[in-house]
C-alpha cells in the first residue's frame, strides 16, 4: 500500500490525503475480489463473511496506508 502512496505522491502531494486516496484504490482492487470469490460461491477467508467485511477492510487498509506514509521518506 505504501508503493501505491509512493508511486501517486508526486501527483497528489505528501500528506494523509494522498494517503486514504492510496488507500481508497488498494481497497477497491481488495472488495473487487472479494465479490467476485462471493459470486462464485468460494470460501472469502476465514472471517465471518457480512456487509462489515469491507468496511473492516477500509479501515484497516487506511490505516495501514497511514502509518507507510508517515514512515516513507524520498530521499
Amino acid at each position: 500500500m505504501t508503493f501505491w502512496y509512493a508511486a501517486i505522491r508526486p501527483r497528489f502531494g505528501p500528506g494523509p490525503k494522498t494517503a486514504a486516496i492510496a488507500a481508497l484504490a488498494v481497497w477497491l482492487i481488495v472488495v473487487s475480489q472479494l465479490l467476485k470469490n462471493v459470486a462464485m460461491n468460494e470460501p472469502v477467508s476465514n472471517l465471518p463473511a457480512g456487509p462489515m467485511l469491507p468496511i473492516l477492510y477500509l479501515l484497516t487498509i487506511i490505516a495501514s496506508t497511514e502509518v507507510g506514509a508517515w514512515v516513507y521518506k524520498e530521499r
